[in-house]
């Protein structure tokens, strides 16, 4: 019996209710956080600094790529564990994610105190902009710490299903950096204007702010992920050993990709400061604004949240069928001056949930379909 069109492509209601209320509250925060980062932008302008904090910022997006490889290898196993109701585990992977943000942060912060005018002379040569630019990063990066905070918490809130918190949480670290933004860069209220540094010691307030409401909010609300030093560290080498071999590859595809993003940055600072300052003002309006789902893994690996799945349930095999973007990579167009190319193109992905002991044989299995798909296709790889 063939199903009709609406059987085919229509989900029933309760479908869109639970995908939507995983995908909104992201995608709300990652418009919030777009959003300020383009008003403190214009601010930083009127004091001639926009090409500075372009060139000075670039130790923070490392130090959040870094960081989402790190939470996103943790967090395959805290959403087994959380799954599962296995608290005991969920902990130990909290405890760990915690001490490895801590080293990620320890490393930035090093390499900002140690390097960081080498690190600015290698995006520009402008003394001006490499002086700006040091004045905002010897204030900026003894914040990391509550960047690697936020990042921890936020992913694991993630994983146990909670977005709404980050987002209320990232709501009001916004509003606190937006003024004091305001209040610092131009002097107001009595305050002495310190203009780019000005922005670096608001940013570093705000996300002291968000730090602090994280923690409080975690032990006010005891959540399962919590509990005691002995409970969070109590580690050996076969519950670490799976989580590494997975976490480490994603950490060197960030670093590359982090690494890889910042030489639009290194481009932009060969052609000139107005260059830089162009760059930074358009980008927060990019492709991180446009495009709300740009590949479907995240949402295959979410799809059961709030369920629990039986050994009878699975294997439970999805695919997805998406348009993603990404700008484009490598040296291709060289003589293109001062363009930012991008291209689309449409992704399969495959997913399994299976049990544990399953995990290898279900990757394989992966691997071997798409190795038919491409002899198929008489591609060679």
């Amino acid at each position: 019996m063939s199903l009709s069109w609406k059987e085919k492509y229509i989900a029933p209601t309760a479908f869109y209710k639970k995908i939507s209320s995983i995908a909104l509250p992201l995608a709300l925060q990652q418009i919030l956080n777009q959003g300020a980062s383009f008003v403190d932008t214009i601010m930083v302008s009127h004091v001639g600094g926009v090409g500075a904090v372009a060139v000075a910022t670039q130790l923070d997006n490392l130090l959040g790529t870094v960081g989402f490889g790190i939470n996103s290898g943790i967090n395959i196993y805290s959403a087994q564990f959380y799954g599962a109701r296995d608290w005991k585990s969920l902990k130990k992977c909290f405890g760990f994610q915690i001490l490895m943000n801590f080293l990620n942060f320890m490393a930035f912060f090093l390499l900002a105190v140690i390097g960081g005018t080498a690190i600015l002379g290698f995006y520009s040569d402008d003394a001006t902009i490499i002086a700006l630019g040091w004045e905002y990063m010897k204030i900026a990066c003894c914040g990391y710490i509550f960047n690697a905070t936020i990042s921890a918490f936020t992913f694991m809130y993630r994983a146990i299903h909670k977005t709404k918190v980050p987002m209320y949480i990232g709501f009001g670290v916004n509003i606190i950096n937006a003024t004091l933004n305001y209040l610092l860069i131009f002097g107001k209220l009595g305050l002495p204007a310190m203009g780019v540094a000005g922005a670096a010691l608001a940013t570093i307030i705000a996300n002291g702010c968000g730090a602090a409401a994280h923690v409080t909010y975690a032990f006010v609300t005891k959540q399962p992920f919590l509990g005691t030093v002995r409970e969070m560290t109590d580690w050996d080498l076969r519950f670490l050993t799976p989580i590494i071999r997975r976490m480490l590859p994603l950490i060197a595809n960030e670093a590359l990709f982090g690494f890889g993003n910042s030489m639009y940055v290194k481009a932009y600072g060969l052609l000139g400061s107005s260059a830089l300052e162009v760059y930074k003002i358009a980008n927060p309006t990019d492709d991180r604004i446009h495009y709300m789902l740009p590949t479907a893994e995240a949402a295959l690996c979410s799809i059961y949240r709030d369920e629990i799945l039986t050994e009878a349930d699975l294997p439970k095999k999805l695919f997805a069928y998406t348009p993603c973007f990404r700008r484009e990579a490598g040296s291709h167009r060289a003589d293109e001056r001062g363009m930012v190319r991008g291209h689309q193109f449409n992704k399969v992905e495959m997913f399994q949930f299976c049990k544990p002991e399953d995990s290898d044989a279900a990757f394989d299995e992966l691997v071997t379909k798409a190795e038919k798909l491409v002899e198929g296709l008489g591609f060679h790889f």
